[in-house]
């Protein structure tokens, strides 16, 4: 049941870094989304410079997603670790 598990997980580096240092990856894929965020708003403002680019549309399309994203690939191993020790 293992391996047929380790055959579907299509993100197999992610799903190791997260059993060997979740809370680090957590924290910076949070500081990383929030880093970008932060700049997407304040370059709303006009309060920071961006590069021409297409900066906007880089950071809507990937970084504001990667927190979320990392999040859901940590509970995921947390359930199945779950499920596989009952």
């Amino acid at each position: 049941m293992k391996e047929r598990l380790k055959e579907l997980d299509l993100y197999p580096i992610l799903h190791k870094l997260i059993k060997e240092h979740e809370k680090l990856i957590l924290a910076v894929s949070f500081v990383v989304t929030f880093y970008f965020q932060l700049a997407d708003y304040l370059y709303g403002y006009e309060l920071f410079l961006l590069p021409k680019s297409g900066f906007k549309y880089y950071s809507i399309l990937f970084f504001p997603w990667l927190f979320y994203f990392v999040l859901g690939k940590e509970r995921v191993v947390k359930i199945i670790s779950m499920w596989l020790h009952y």
